[in-house]
Parts: structure tokens; C-alpha cells; sequence
């Protein structure tokens, strides 16, 4: 399903809201502790109630989230672009993005 890559760039994330502004330092540390992996087409990145353990940056490709109602029928809450960041608890593009100080 998904296969790990090699290491990020900090560069690769400087661009992105939860990091602007962040020192260089801070950001290549945060770089570092980054999983890198390529996922297949129509990966499942994460189940609707799933607990939110990690957020996910997408650097390539697009990524449909969507939602179930009580019968199963599909809807696409969102559709996420490369430099976006994304969530199990924030599908929802109007949703306040949780900020945390990096130490």
C-alpha cells in the first residue's frame, strides 16, 4: 500500500501554513522526524473515526476525502492539492487549523 521514500527536505514544508514562520533549525528537526511514503491510487490514508494520531502534507498528487452518511453512500467533503495539509479531525476545509507550539 504505501512504500517509504527517502527523507524530506525541510524546504518541502517551509511553504505550508503550520510552518511559516518556523527557524530553520526548528523546521529541518521537524523534517527529520517526517514519514515519507508514496501511496497507491485509492489508498485509504485514514477511516472516518479513526482517532487522530498525525496530520499528513501533501507534496504531490490530490486526495479526495470523503464521508459516509448512515447508509453508506459517499461524500466528498474535500479534495486536498499539493502544499495542503490534512487531518482526521479537520476534514473540513472551514474547520480552524489546531495550531501547537513546535518546541
Amino acid at each position: 500500500m504505501s512504500r517509504p521514500a527517502a527523507a524530506l527536505a525541510p524546504e518541502a514544508l517551509a511553504g505550508m501554513e503550520l510552518f511559516l514562520g518556523l527557524a530553520p533549525p526548528a523546521l529541518a528537526e521537524v523534517a527529520a522526524r517526517a514519514r515519507l511514503s508514496h501511496l497507491a491510487k485509492n489508498a485509504t490514508v485514514f477511516a472516518q473515526g479513526q482517532p487522530a494520531d498525525r496530520c499528513h502534507a501533501l507534496l504531490r498528487g490530490r486526495v479526495r476525502i470523503t464521508q459516509s452518511d448512515q447508509d453508506g453512500a459517499q461524500l466528498v467533503v474535500r479534495f486536498v492539492g499539493p502544499g495542503e495539509m490534512f487531518e482526521p479531525w479537520r476534514s473540513s476545509p472551514t474547520a480552524p487549523i489546531r495550531r501547537r507550539r513546535w518546541p
